[in-house]
């Protein structure tokens, strides 16, 4: 634990110079050292390079790497593992939607790997001290400095520190599951900061830990206090087996003997429960697998899931609901727990999965912060929960209730008011969210996120060349935030068109390749453009990006908005009848694809029907209001119909979209 987290250019690993190609989306990092004595990492695609000002992990399993920027701290894409003895990509990069070279660490992932740190006010993931420490002595013992004094003569007669072996079974188990239960869900309890929790204290008033009901297969890893608890052993032993009834948190290196707590409790080859095996042979070994970790690549460790036969996995399946660990049966009246349970749905939710469970969890979600918030409506963190809920169910005017309530109790708030900010947007009322996100950036200045945020509101109100300004601002400094490339490709497009968006949407794509809207407005550029072959190889290259994105099954709707830009391309290279088969299905299965509309709309004014063609034009930008070539398609009808006023309107409404006759 002392060496949790060190100070560059002083490193426990022995690394050198490699370089790692992302396999999803194929970006290239490298890491070399640097003239500094520290290491420099850098993003081939975007030129971004940053120096690691921190090494974090002992190096015994992995070593990451960490720079300060702006009083945050971040991770760098490329960690050391110890077992492999080789360079590969960090935790939190390995999917397509990974965090480019700015993976924020929060104030609890800090405050288990090293020294809590106090947040600034207002802030996501800020501090006061952006200066990380290595785990001391007084995460287990408490603050001694009274004692101290006291025994050196400098104050008054203070406290002992706490040893943790000498607490109740409860006490000193909840000294450890700070950091060894790590749970499905993990929420820091409202009002509380991660580092109020002291040892002696019950760590439950300030965190809530949930696990699933039923176990798993995999084990994380830090998930020894979950997996013990629902071993047979310690369930049985009424609170004898805990940490350190194996483990020595002062001694480094293997234990003399670690099976002889094994053999205390079950009589030895004589024993009511004697294993077949001999007498003094390990236990740990046949009844505690060791393995790969599920959450951390490249990493082994020991199972703490003791069973009697550990080769036969438990099965797999629906895990089941979620069981907060320090009220396994909590009382279902009671509004602060019911409201707890529902923001621990909420990040079940977030954490994605396949399509019906995700649905189930969000309604379970939905339904318990409803309870809970009509008897507690000043839980800020339960009305930011419910908002997020609503929107994820499409339900944009229940969003922006929820969100409305949050921002009114924490205005001052970076995450409350970027939450208005976004709900208010989707409600169709941008200044109101302008109003918001800039509270968010009083709070958080300069936050590059809130910056991109800006923009999109900005450009909601045809304010381009501030929207341009800002996304300037963020991409100086992060080239490879896909998000600020979109953003800025929509803003090129309404500008100039889509020759000049459409390098900054194959940045989105290639930067952000889980995001739909990248995808699809570089789909759009290249049929706006006629580039159909191109439209075609994007179409392909994104479904699976998609399908990844969405929890292994990509939804009817957005397979059809992808198939609706197929359509045109097909259309475009003289394959009429397969287009015209396909726009169908596509525009069937969502009536957004406003490319799938422009096909049937096109074939309907050749057969001389424009009115009909209108129909389906307006019909499709209902749904997707921006789409310019559906625009431009119903300027065709419209002046075929001797509508020049509308079909003049019609023409504007795609030239502000970015289509350029």
């Amino acid at each position: 634990m002392g060496r949790s987290i060190t100070a560059l250019p002083s490193t426990v690993a022995d690394v050198a110079g490699a370089a790692v190609r992302h396999p999803r989306t194929g970006v290239r990092y490298t890491v070399a050292p640097a003239a500094s004595g520290r290491l420099r990492f850098t993003d081939e695609a975007a030129t971004m390079s940053r120096e690691a000002a921190w090494a974090v992990g002992s190096g015994a399993h992995t070593q990451s790497y960490f720079f300060a920027e702006a009083d945050g701290l971040f991770q760098l894409p490329l960690t050391w593992y110890a077992r492999p003895k080789k360079w590969d990509l960090s935790p939190g990069y390995q999917g397509a939607d990974h965090p480019g070279f700015f993976r924020e660490a929060r104030a609890d992932c800090i405050a288990c790997h090293g020294e809590p740190l106090v947040p600034q006010a207002g802030t996501r993931a800020r501090f006061l001290d952006a200066t990380p420490r290595a785990i001391g002595c007084g995460r287990c013992h408490g603050d001694a400095r009274a004692h101290v004094a006291a025994a050196s003569g400098q104050g008054p007669a203070a406290p002992s520190p706490v040893v943790p072996t000498k607490l109740d079974p409860a006490r000193a188990r909840d000294v450890c599951d700070q950091c060894h239960l790590q749970g499905a869900v993990r929420l820091l309890r409202e009002g509380r900061a991660f580092g109020d929790f002291l040892p002696g204290q019950r760590l439950s008033d300030s965190v809530a830990v949930f696990v699933h009901a039923r176990p798993g297969e995999g084990f994380g890893i830090a998930s020894h206090g979950e997996r013990l608890r629902r071993s047979a052993c310690a369930q049985a032993s009424g609170d004898r087996l805990g940490c350190t009834t194996c483990h020595s948190p002062h001694r480094t290196g293997p234990a003399r003997d670690r099976a002889a707590p094994c053999r205390d409790c079950h009589g030895g080859a004589a024993g009511a429960h004697a294993c077949s095996g001999p007498g003094g042979d390990d236990c740990v070994r046949c009844h505690m697998t060791k393995g790969e970790t599920s959450d951390i690549p490249h990493t082994a460790m020991t199972d703490h899931f003791i069973r009697r036969r550990p080769d036969a996995p438990p099965a797999t399946g629906d895990p089941g609901p979620l069981v907060w660990v320090a009220r396994p049966d909590p009382d279902p009246r009671d509004p602060a727990e019911r409201l707890l349970l529902g923001r621990a749905w909420a990040e079940r939710t977030r954490l994605g999965g396949p399509p019906p469970a995700v649905e189930a969890a969000r309604l379970r979600a939905l339904q318990l912060l409803t309870d809970g918030l009509a008897v507690l409506p000043d839980s800020v963190e339960g009305w930011l929960d419910r908002a997020a809920m609503a929107h994820l169910g499409g339900d944009a005017a229940g969003a922006r209730a929820a969100a409305e309530h949050a921002f009114r109790r924490r205005p001052a708030h970076a995450k409350v008011a970027a939450v208005a900010a976004s709900a208010r947007l989707a409600a169709g009322d941008a200044d109101a969210a302008l109003t918001a996100v800039d509270a968010a950036l009083a709070a958080e200045p300069g936050a590059p996120d809130l910056r991109v945020q800006r923009a999109q509101v900005l450009m909601s109100l045809a304010r381009f060349d501030e929207a341009g300004a800002e996304l300037a601002l963020v991409l100086r400094e992060r080239p490879s935030d896909g998000d600020a490339r979109l953003a800025a490709g929509l803003v090129a497009q309404f500008r100039a068109g889509a020759a000049e968006a459409l390098p900054h949407f194959q940045s989105a794509a290639r930067f952000a390749p889980a995001r739909v809207g990248a995808w699809l407005a570089l789909l759009r550029a290249e049929v706006l453009l006629g580039r159909w072959d191109a439209a075609l190889a994007t179409a392909e290259r994104a479904r699976p990006f998609l399908t990844e994105a969405m929890g292994g099954t990509l939804p009817a709707s957005a397979a059809g908005i992808l198939d609706g830009a197929r359509a045109r391309a097909l259309l475009g290279l003289g394959r009429g009848a397969e287009a015209l088969a396909l726009a169908r299905a596509a525009l069937a299965a969502s009536p957004a694809a406003a490319e799938a509309a422009v096909v049937l709309a096109l074939d309907e004014l050749a057969a001389g029907r424009p009115a009909a063609a209108a129909a389906s034009l307006e019909a499709a930008l209902e749904r997707a209001p921006d789409a310019a070539i559906a625009w431009a398609a119903l300027a065709l009808a419209r002046r075929a119909e001797g509508r020049e006023a509308d079909a003049e309107q019609a023409a504007r409404r795609a030239r502000l979209f970015g289509a350029r006759p």
